[in-house]
């Protein structure tokens, strides 16, 4: 059997910038000094919209397995990230203390570029520490964690879902909380509101934005769970506060159940923690990425060039556009047109030439999607088969094609595709681990996920019937 020679992580819609700040992080010194390991050489496909992270097998094979075998043996190895995680995360704080007072209309052109760099360089710092942990290694531990414990697939599933509730699930609550004690007279629903914006409100951003829940969206949101829970705020209440310690007693009867010695139940959080950090990160990363995104509106206010081409420039060439916009605006056309493959290597990247770019998209290509859809089982639900029908989501803007009991298939999920899955009856994606966001919000919800098929997307159309084997982890059409 020939060994495959790429892994293609990521398959999505995106532009290249700020996204590219990701491959640079996994390949620097920063995060090579840290794990001890870091991706050598890293390719990106940015075409037609669309972004494709390209790995060469070996490379991720061998920084998975390093990372995996670290966090499973070594606690000093996974103390120490995890603290540097945090001490970073703090670092990132700081920065939008100070982008939360700055007018971006108001600063001069060098240093509004010099604030684009400053977030990127902080966000690099920050990444390098969070994503090796459990983009690439969490799949692997997990792998581990299942062997040495050995129970059954739903204990596993109800012990691999984290305490911490995602932001998204977070948020649910505090609105319900807001609500009650709006009614009850104390708090005043327009601070509110605005706290919610604060902490909540870039969720939606996503990867290329423009999208936020601001202060208006929140007193929406308020006045009508205030319309609508008035009569029984109190029993919402008492509900969260079930829910919230259902899962641990859900955790404390499977411990005793199996008998699970301190060994195996800190095996159980090292993993749970990686999958906490994948929601932290996107949590920061859109918060971040919107004010990036205020500097690139404010330089085509200024130059005329469309947000759409400074997307397509690296952040460190934003100077060129003082020094001559047309330019700048012919080679973004180019890049937009015909699309681009960057190659990441430590501290460095470059754009490949045509020929090799050809050379490369020509491999690419020809790697065959494959007929059958299988990925990994992240959440059986409670039953091991299920039917019905499914709808594609390319991004969350396709949210409104879900009918409560759809399935929905993606190539991956973010926390703005939340109102969607919450009418869907479980999910599929290409992308993704045991740590990433479906497979998260699946064991939340207690609905079946399969996760990191690969071809989900592009062999299921919408209103295809499909059978998912939550058990194999496999989706066919049903004829």
């Amino acid at each position: 059997m020939r060994k495959e020679k790429y892994r293609i992580l990521r398959d999505r819609e995106g532009m290249m910038a700020p996204v590219y700040w990701t491959p640079v992080s996994v390949t620097s010194s920063w995060a090579k000094e840290l794990y001890q390991v870091c991706i050598s050489r890293q390719r990106q496909i940015y075409a037609d919209g669309r972004l494709q992270a390209v790995h060469y097998a070996e490379d991720f094979d061998r920084v998975e397995s390093y990372i995996a075998a670290k966090f499973y043996s070594d606690d000093n190895y996974f103390n120490r990230i995890a603290s540097e995680i945090k001490r970073r995360e703090k670092i990132l704080w700081n920065i939008f203390a100070k982008l939360e007072k700055i007018k971006f209309n108001e600063l001069k052109n060098e240093k509004l570029i010099s604030m684009a760099i400053e977030m990127k360089n902080k966000w690099q710092y920050y990444e390098s520490a969070n994503i090796l942990g459990w983009a690439y290694a969490a799949d692997r531990l997990s792998d581990l964690v299942k062997k040495t414990i050995n129970i059954n697939k739903s204990d596993f599933a109800i012990l691999s879902t984290p305490e911490t509730k995602t932001y998204v699930s977070q948020l649910e609550d505090e609105l319900i909380v807001a609500c009650a004690e709006i009614l009850e007279g104390k708090t005043e629903i327009n601070k509110r509101a605005e706290k919610l914006a604060y902490k909540y409100g870039y969720i939606p951003h996503g990867f290329d934005g423009p999208e936020i829940w601001d202060k208006k969206y929140f007193l929406g949101k308020l006045s009508e769970l205030a319309h609508k829970y008035s009569a029984d705020h109190r029993a919402k209440l008492k509900e969260i506060q079930v829910n919230n310690t259902k899962l641990l007693d859900r955790r404390d009867v499977v411990i005793k159940k199996h008998q699970l010695c301190f060994e195996d139940i800190k095996l159980i959080n090292k993993l749970n923690t990686t999958a906490v950090w994948t929601d932290e990160r996107k949590y920061l990363m859109f918060r971040l990425y919107f004010y990036y995104h205020q500097v690139l509106f404010e330089l085509e206010r200024r130059y005329n060039i469309p947000f759409k081409n400074l997307k397509h420039l690296f952040t460190e060439e934003l100077y060129e556009v003082l020094i001559d916009a047309k330019r700048v605006k012919i080679i973004t056309d180019q890049r937009i047109q015909n699309g681009v493959v960057v190659e990441y290597t430590e501290d460095k990247f470059r754009i490949i030439s045509s020929k090799d770019q050809n050379d490369f998209l020509g491999e690419i290509n020809s790697i065959k999607a494959g007929s059958e859809i299988k990925g990994k089982v992240a959440s059986r639900g409670d039953q091991d088969k299920y039917e019905g029908q499914v709808k594609i989501l390319m991004s969350a803007r396709d949210n409104n094609k879900i009918n409560d009991g759809d399935w929905l298939a993606a190539t991956m999920t973010t926390p703005d595709y939340v109102p969607a899955m919450k009418k869907a009856a479980g999910f599929i994606t290409d992308e993704g681990g045991v740590t990433c966001h479906a497979a998260i919000i699946s064991r939340e919800m207690d609905k079946p996920c399969i996760i990191g098929t690969g071809n989900a997307t592009k062999i299921l159309k919408d209103g295809d019937k499909i059978e998912v084997d939550a058990e194999k982890g496999t989706v066919k059409v049903i004829k």
